[in-house]
Protein backbone atom coordinates (compact mmCIF):
# COMPACT_ATOMS: atom_id res chain seq x y z
CA UNK A 1 0.00 0.00 0.00
CA UNK A 2 0.96 4.02 -0.85
CA UNK A 3 0.28 6.65 1.14
CA UNK A 4 -1.36 9.43 -0.42
CA UNK A 5 -1.84 12.00 1.86
CA UNK A 6 -3.59 11.37 4.72
CA UNK A 7 -5.11 7.91 3.00
CA UNK A 8 -3.44 4.95 1.94
CA UNK A 9 -4.58 3.65 -1.61
CA UNK A 10 -3.54 0.46 -3.73
CA UNK A 11 -4.67 2.39 -7.00
CA UNK A 12 -5.71 5.90 -7.25
CA UNK A 13 -9.31 5.76 -8.65
CA UNK A 14 -8.78 7.66 -12.11
CA UNK A 15 -5.65 8.68 -14.01
CA UNK A 16 -5.19 11.85 -16.26
CA UNK A 17 -2.56 13.28 -18.23
CA UNK A 18 -2.04 16.94 -19.70
CA UNK A 19 0.28 17.31 -22.22
CA UNK A 20 1.57 20.98 -22.89
CA UNK A 21 4.21 22.80 -24.97
CA UNK A 22 6.27 24.79 -22.38
CA UNK A 23 7.57 23.99 -19.40
CA UNK A 24 5.85 27.54 -17.72
CA UNK A 25 2.46 26.43 -18.45
CA UNK A 26 2.94 23.16 -16.13
CA UNK A 27 2.81 25.64 -13.45
CA UNK A 28 -0.54 27.79 -15.00
CA UNK A 29 -1.85 24.31 -15.20
CA UNK A 30 -1.39 23.03 -11.31
CA UNK A 31 -2.46 26.29 -10.44
CA UNK A 32 -5.29 26.26 -12.31
CA UNK A 33 -5.86 22.56 -10.87
CA UNK A 34 -4.88 24.48 -7.10
CA UNK A 35 -8.02 26.96 -8.05
CA UNK A 36 -10.19 24.12 -9.16
CA UNK A 37 -10.14 20.91 -6.87
CA UNK A 38 -9.18 20.12 -3.64
CA UNK A 39 -5.62 19.17 -3.70
CA UNK A 40 -4.03 15.89 -1.79
CA UNK A 41 -0.73 15.64 -2.37
CA UNK A 42 1.71 17.34 -5.65
CA UNK A 43 5.02 15.47 -6.69
CA UNK A 44 7.27 18.42 -8.39
CA UNK A 45 9.49 16.09 -10.52
CA UNK A 46 10.18 18.85 -12.62
CA UNK A 47 12.18 20.77 -9.79
CA UNK A 48 13.36 17.64 -8.24
CA UNK A 49 13.80 14.90 -11.14
CA UNK A 50 14.40 11.66 -10.29
CA UNK A 51 18.02 10.20 -10.25
CA UNK A 52 16.45 8.54 -13.88
CA UNK A 53 16.36 12.11 -15.22
CA UNK A 54 12.21 11.76 -14.89
CA UNK A 55 10.52 15.03 -15.17
CA UNK A 56 6.82 15.65 -14.69
CA UNK A 57 4.41 17.06 -12.27
CA UNK A 58 1.81 14.71 -10.27
CA UNK A 59 -0.82 16.64 -8.70
CA UNK A 60 -3.21 13.97 -6.79
CA UNK A 61 -6.74 15.41 -5.99
CA UNK A 62 -10.15 14.12 -4.06
CA UNK A 63 -13.34 14.24 -6.64
CA UNK A 64 -16.64 13.12 -4.39
CA UNK A 65 -14.31 10.57 -2.59
CA UNK A 66 -12.18 9.36 -5.48
CA UNK A 67 -8.37 9.98 -5.94
CA UNK A 68 -7.44 11.18 -9.36
CA UNK A 69 -3.68 11.60 -10.44
CA UNK A 70 -2.63 14.21 -12.66
CA UNK A 71 0.26 14.17 -14.50
CA UNK A 72 1.34 17.56 -16.13
CA UNK A 73 4.47 16.99 -18.78
CA UNK A 74 5.66 19.38 -21.46
CA UNK A 75 5.16 17.10 -25.40
CA UNK A 76 9.43 16.94 -25.44
CA UNK A 77 9.25 15.50 -21.32
CA UNK A 78 5.97 12.81 -22.90
CA UNK A 79 8.07 11.53 -25.36
CA UNK A 80 11.34 11.03 -23.14
CA UNK A 81 9.08 8.92 -20.67
CA UNK A 82 7.47 6.59 -23.25
CA UNK A 83 10.70 6.20 -24.53
CA UNK A 84 12.76 5.36 -21.40
CA UNK A 85 9.69 3.46 -20.93
CA UNK A 86 9.87 1.16 -23.81
CA UNK A 87 13.45 1.16 -23.36
CA UNK A 88 13.19 -0.25 -19.82
CA UNK A 89 10.58 -2.86 -20.84
CA UNK A 90 13.12 -4.27 -23.73
CA UNK A 91 15.88 -5.12 -21.33
CA UNK A 92 13.45 -6.54 -19.60
CA UNK A 93 12.98 -8.95 -21.90
CA UNK A 94 14.54 -12.58 -22.48
CA UNK A 95 15.76 -12.93 -25.78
Amino acid sequence: MKKIGDEYSLLHDIGVRIICSFVDEIYEIKDWIHSCFKVVEVRDNLSYPKLSGYRSLHVIIKVDGCLVEIQVRTIALDFWAILKFIIRNILKMKI
